[in-house]
């Protein structure tokens, strides 16, 4: 019995191990889609406001337009979501976009964000294409990754 003893805990300790790294792996695609994150939605946002200062649009393309910089603006807000002075900001808001508290959702978010990005100057492609990446990694990450959970505060 004593011999057993040892590999048991030896097992529930590589266990443990195995949590922890799954937990910091975890982190670091968190702080990978930060950043991503971050490039994609000034992209984005800086498109849409080249977009709206040289060129004259329609109505509707303006909306559209000021809609794709307020989805960026909340996006972007979502993952700073870390951060706890902002995080007061964002708890305020949230709770209409329940969604963007998953990964998932947020990836689902971005995909469409960069759908709506497509179109326009070579600016709008590169904007689209990093949010539309962004979206897919991000989707399937959280599918395959143990990503931390929002917890209501």
């Amino acid at each position: 019995m004593n011999k057993e003893e040892p590999a048991g805990k030896a097992t529930a300790g590589a266990a443990k191990e195995q949590t922890q790294e799954i937990t910091k792996g975890g982190m670091i695609w968190v702080f990978a889609f930060l950043l991503l994150s971050v490039l994609s939605m000034t992209l984005v946002i800086a498109s849409s406001i080249v977009t709206l200062v040289f060129y004259s649009l329609p109505v509707s393309l303006t909306f559209l337009e000021l809609y794709t910089v307020l989805f960026a603006v909340l996006g972007l807000t979502a993952e700073f979501r870390l951060i706890r002075p902002v995080r007061i900001v964002v708890d305020f808001w949230i709770r209409y976009f329940y969604f963007l508290t998953t990964y998932a959702g947020r990836g689902l978010f971005y995909i469409f964000l960069g759908v709506i990005t497509i179109g326009g100057t070579t600016l709008n492609y590169v904007a689209a294409a990093t949010t539309l990446f962004l979206g897919v990694l991000m989707f399937f990450a959280s599918l395959c990754v143990d990503l931390p959970v929002y917890r209501d505060t």
